[in-house]
This record gives C-alpha cells, sequence and structure tokens, in this order.
C-alpha cells in the first residue's frame, strides 16, 4: 500500500487560484518505505521527508524550496536543475531510474517547456505503481503508462491546449490527452486523479461528469487540498 496526501492542486504561473477546497499549488507527499514530496511550490510545512522530487523549475513547483531544511535530500531527474539549487543543498542526481529502500522511482521527459526540461514520474513499491504527471504537453515516450495501477494528472484546462507564448509547447488540455491516452489503449489498471486544476476546468463537479462519460475507462477522480488516498 502506498499513502498519498494531496498537499496542493491548483495551477497558476505567479499564484494559486483560491477556490473551495483548492489554494496551494500542486504538490503530493506520499509514503511507502520512505517518506517523499514530489515538488516546492509551497512552503515547507514541517513533516518529515526522506527526500524531495522536482517535476521542472516552474515557479509554482519550485519557489518555495529554499524554504526546506538544507539537509532533506533533493533527488533531481536532471543536472540542469543545479544551478537552481543552493549550492548548500543536499542533492542526488539520477538518470532514469533510482531506487530509495524498496521504492522504486522512473523519472521520464515530457515536453512542456522550452525552457525548463519537465519530469513525470512513476513510482512503484511492493506491487502497486503510480504515475504522476502535472505538467505536459505530450510525453517523450508512453511506456511508462503502461501496467500501472494509478494516474495522477494536470488538468489545467477541459478541451484546449495551452501553449506558451511563443513556443507550441505547454499544457495540453485533459479531453485532449486522455483521447492520446485512449487511441494509444493505455488505461490505469484502477483509477485515474486529476490534480493542477486550472481556471477552464471550472465548474469542476459539472465538467468532472463531462469527463466521466467521456472517457469511463479512465475512472476519473476530483482532488482537493489534504486529501489522503491509500493507493492499493
Amino acid at each position: 500500500m502506498i499513502y498519498v496526501q494531496i498537499i496542493g492542486t491548483a495551477a497558476n504561473w505567479s499564484a494559486p487560484f483560491k477556490t473551495k477546497g483548492i489554494k496551494k499549488f500542486t504538490s503530493i507527499y506520499f509514503k511507502t518505505d520512505k517518506k517523499i514530496q514530489i515538488d516546492t511550490g509551497n512552503r515547507y510545512d514541517g513533516r518529515k521527508l526522506d527526500g524531495v522530487l522536482i517535476t521542472h523549475l516552474h515557479e509554482d513547483h519550485f519557489k518555495a524550496h529554499k524554504t526546506y531544511p538544507l539537509n532533506i535530500i533533493f533527488y533531481l531527474p536532471s543536472p540542469s536543475f543545479l544551478s537552481a539549487v543552493s549550492p548548500s543543498r543536499v542533492c542526488k542526481v539520477f538518470k532514469d531510474k533510482i531506487t530509495l529502500g524498496k521504492t522504486k522511482i522512473l523519472a521520464f521527459p515530457v515536453f512542456h517547456s522550452s525552457t525548463t526540461e519537465t519530469f513525470g514520474f512513476k513510482i512503484s513499491y511492493k506491487g502497486t505503481s503510480f504515475l504522476y504527471l502535472p505538467d505536459y504537453y505530450a510525453p517523450y515516450y508512453y511506456s511508462p503508462f503502461k501496467n500501472t495501477d494509478y494516474y495522477f494528472l494536470g488538468a489545467s484546462s477541459m478541451r484546449k491546449d495551452i501553449t506558451h507564448k511563443g513556443f507550441r509547447t505547454g499544457q495540453r488540455s485533459i479531453s485532449n490527452f486522455l483521447k492520446v491516452l485512449k487511441n494509444r489503449n493505455l488505461f490505469p489498471k484502477k483509477k485515474t486523479y486529476l490534480i493542477h486544476f486550472g481556471l477552464p476546468m471550472f465548474p469542476l463537479d459539472k465538467k468532472l461528469k463531462v469527463l466521466q462519460r467521456e472517457f469511463p475507462e479512465f475512472n476519473l477522480n476530483p482532488t482537493h487540498d489534504g486529501q489522503i488516498i491509500f493507493l492499493k
């Protein structure tokens, strides 16, 4: 079993928008035989951590990293992230895969920003796995989606892809991305949780129902700040 707590699930560049239950930047904490957090857009809340993973260096995923104690190890999927971290920080750069205790972590690159490398993570522990992908236009490859129990997918927009100014890449709408996965016959074994909500996804209850009818194979579920999920 993997214990997951949603720290925050809002998406915005400078400050998270505030709506009921969704007030903090997108980030999660999970516990296996290790206690790990993904992304540091929100200030350190005092919890004990064996490590931190960073998806990319955009402000809403990284800006509060200086509030985290320097002895907390940052596991970075690219050496390009090192220049943004304090030289006093304990960091370990890994390529593709790393094993912490009995927890296996796969980092996979995605198209998202032309100015910063971006990664998703697949976490595996004692026969249970989940894929965490808050920001993407498209993955470089889709093999991490295969044979995965749970997806956590960014849902900044309902149907319209969001491109970064001057660049083709950005954030793919959740419906368009689900269509891509469906065409590739890539479904989670159990459930999909939506994260990284943008304002175009609201009112969430109504738009979620549309997605659930359109994509029943993904077993779509909403999330909110502080939510606890047990992955079995």
